[in-house]
């Protein structure tokens, strides 16, 4: 179920900075992409499944399809029993020709059986979202959402080393921003500010 709720979430021919999600989904926090490919990422994915109260999650590698099907070596099944070493070496398999850990031009898509919340990934620009369908979930979600380092995206690139920002680029920052700006917007902010 959660391989299929990662397919039902995502739109598959968006990218950023365009909304890649389908549905009903008001609040999203942004984190670097590579958070996804080292051990924190299964202690988040853990919290994530516990508050959820679900099985197990799929991150999906949405770069490598045949046709309109997926492969199942394209995906990894995380659970509670998930231990880290396990994680890091099968983002490892293929070595550095084939391997996820190392290849930066691919997208990932990673949800829950439950489907409370999906995260979507481009290695190549450096970040990841995740969307969490309620408010009352996102509350629930601190500690994940701290192990993630997820920020709304007007503060992603705050605490960046001083270096100039070309327009092009400062234009893809504030339409990321735009089109990930929720309903909710001074609810979500009102709960970003009260976290410890």
């Amino acid at each position: 179920m959660a391989f299929a709720n990662v397919l039902a979430v995502l739109k598959r021919d968006v990218h950023f900075p365009k909304n890649v999600f389908r549905g009903i989904w008001s609040n999203f926090l942004f984190f670097d992409a590579d958070r996804i490919f080292f051990g924190n990422f299964i202690w988040a994915v853990k919290e994530l499944l516990l508050i959820e109260r679900s099985n197990d999650a799929c991150l999906l590698n949405l770069s490598r399809q045949s046709g309109s099907e997926f492969d199942l070596a394209g995906c990894i099944c995380l659970n509670a029993s998930t231990k880290t070493d396990d994680y890091e070496e099968r983002l490892r398999v293929g070595g550095m020709a084939n391997a996820w850990l190392y290849n930066i031009d691919e997208d990932y898509g990673c949800a829950s059986d439950v489907g409370e919340w999906c995260i979507y990934c481009e290695r190549q620009r450096e970040v990841a979202v995740i969307a969490i369908k309620s408010i009352e979930m996102m509350k629930m979600c601190h500690v994940p959402l701290r192990l993630l380092g997820a920020r709304p995206a007007e503060e992603l690139w705050k605490p960046e080393p001083v270096r100039p920002v070309s327009k092009v680029g400062e234009a893809w920052r504030e339409d990321l921003a735009t089109q990930y700006t929720p309903s909710l917007e001074k609810e979500r902010f009102r709960w970003w500010a009260d976290q410890p």
